[in-house]
């Protein structure tokens, strides 16, 4: 609020995006300033730390931008799935409360005798436990310093009736929330939205926003609007509410490479919400909440935050007719989603948790998009903290051109960047060409997650996060870092372009292989002219 052109920066995280944003038309003034910050941190940053367990050609092939998704530890790219029902159930004070109980628990379960060299894992959970209580308590002063605030320029500044009012009703939101349980539309309102900032600014970047919004503020749109026992309204007040939350959202950024920027252009970041389907006992979860939630995305025509809309029979006809309107409005969204294929996955991905302690049948159902296109938990617990706990993006295509090459890639960077796999003059089978693809998938699938991996386990060690940690009942219960602990797996891997890459190998299947209409020779200097002077070839494969 005091500086609303800054841009936010993480030099924590990536040395290399930030170097990258100083250079250009984007950097924050003053430049000097913001470049000592950035080259004090990098000796600090996640990227350094990562570093030195990848070879430098293994660091090339991670970095090239159009193979696979560069390492979050080089992007500095992040999301995050935020336990925003344990902020609006508890309020921090019974989180904190939580927190202490664990503590005095432990300290007793230490002065047992005997003494027993196990009980040292403790000490980390203390430790844990106090970090949990320290951010909740900043948190609590930070949202209460906003209501001192509004209740100091209402009372001694303002001079219109009216807004005196609004301001004054702000303070008192602010003064209870998020330290206190929400209890109508608007407490519900603010208390997601502090969260929001603190999980994807204040204790870290990260992009998505990424929750079951209709589901998560039903009970306080219903004491709001339809009981008006708490914080009266009418349902064009409710609307109003999520059309600025919508511009709040747009208003949000951060600075971020070239890469991203020319990715997402005409966004600030990514932004996705998911609404509809079932709720945990197979039930229509569509209510008036998520209508008012769909009429203020036609009202505020912004591009953030999407909307997944996540399909099922039992859905109601009314909420799906404003989904196809928003649609038809030309918006781009919602996407639509099924359902029951996103619960499936969950329980199947819940199979494979490492604490035994996946997903059940009923959080399944309670799934959202946890950026564009992989379903994740939501809820209380379980839910994804950062994007190395899901995959990584492989360009699929750009693999098989390497195939085509012997690894080497000379349409982008004229350099070798995959393994020999062979030159594939020489293949005499289709199988052959077939096997070069498979090693190079498999070595640049195995440094994606390799890196992803890296980035996780460094993250647990450097970049704690001890205010989502309070809000996630598993690690409140373990003890545990929101960065260690993972209790759902979700392995979400993104292929892009994998229709390119499968149409191409049937046609050279067809055409170079069992017609033998064309020889690899031929093929290959066709690509690198750009199909120029092979007009017809280029249709024959298109075609095939």
């Amino acid at each position: 609020a005091e500086n609303p052109k800054w841009i936010p920066m993480s030099p924590e995280l990536s040395y290399m995006q930030i170097q990258d944003y100083l250079q250009s038309k984007y950097a924050p003034e003053p430049a000097d300033e913001a470049k000592e910050i950035a080259d004090y941190w990098k000796p600090y940053s996640l990227q350094t730390t990562c570093e030195p367990y990848f070879t430098k050609e293994e660091l090339k092939a991670a970095y090239h931008p159009a193979i696979i998704e560069s390492p979050g530890f080089a992007n500095g790219f992040n999301s995050i799935v935020p336990p925003y029902e344990t902020v609006l159930e508890d309020g921090l004070l019974k989180r904190i409360a939580l927190a202490e109980e664990h503590i005095k628990a432990a300290r007793e379960k230490l002065a047992e005798l005997p003494w027993n060299a196990d009980k040292l894992e403790l000490t980390d959970k203390i430790d844990n436990w106090q970090a949990m209580i320290i951010a909740d308590k900043a948190v609590i002063a930070w949202a209460r310093r906003h209501a001192r605030l509004c209740r100091i320029v209402a009372e001694n500044f303002e001079t219109d009736p009216q807004r005196k009012e609004e301001l004054l009703m702000i303070a008192g939101i602010c003064q209870r929330i998020p330290a206190e349980p929400c209890k109508g539309l608007r407490d519900a309102m603010q208390a997601k939205w502090f969260t929001y900032l603190l999980a994807h600014a204040i204790e870290r970047y990260a992009s998505g926003y990424a929750h079951l919004e209709d589901k998560l503020l039903w009970p306080y749109y219903q004491a709001s609007v339809i009981d008006k026992t708490f914080q009266p309204m009418t349902h064009a007040d409710a609307v109003e509410l999520f059309e600025c939350e919508r511009l709040k959202v747009s208003n949000h950024g951060a600075g971020k490479s070239r890469l991203y920027r020319e990715g997402f252009p005409g966004a600030n970041d990514l932004f996705i919400l998911s609404i509809g389907g079932l709720n945990r006992y197979g039930e229509d979860n569509c209510t008036d909440c998520t209508d008012a939630i769909l009429e203020a995305a036609r009202n505020i025509r912004t591009t953030e935050p999407s909307i997944v809309f996540r399909w099922h029979p039992k859905c109601r006809l009314k909420t799906k007719r404003l989904v196809f309107e928003c649609i038809r409005d030309g918006l781009g969204y919602p996407s639509i989603k099924h359902q029951a294929i996103g619960t499936a996955q969950m329980l199947w991905l819940g199979r494979f948790s490492k604490n035994n302690n996946g997903a059940t049948p009923e959080e399944a159902q309670e799934w959202a998009n946890v950026l564009c296109m992989s379903p994740g938990l939501v809820g209380r617990r379980k839910t994804q903290k950062t994007r190395s706990e899901g995959g990584s993006s492989i360009y699929t295509e750009k693999v098989l051109e390497l195939a085509l090459c012997d690894g080497y890639d000379w349409s982008f960077a004229n350099d070798q960047y995959g393994p020999h796999t062979g030159d594939p003059r020489d293949f005499k089978t289709f199988a052959e060409l077939w096997e070069a693809y498979r090693k190079q998938y498999q070595y640049f699938m195995s440094l994606a997650i390799r890196a992803k991996d890296t980035s996780r386990k460094m993250e647990g060690r450097l970049l704690q996060m001890p205010f989502v940690s309070s809000i996630d009942d598993g690690c409140m219960e373990y003890g545990m870092d929101a960065m260690v602990l993972s209790e759902q797996p979700n392995p979400w891997q993104n292929p892009v372009s994998n229709v390119v890459a499968l149409n191409s190998l049937a046609a050279v299947k067809k055409l170079i292989y069992d017609e033998k209409k064309y020889t690899m020779d031929q093929l290959i200097e066709a690509l690198q002219n750009n199909w120029e002077g092979y007009e017809k070839m280029h249709k024959d494969f298109l075609e095939a």
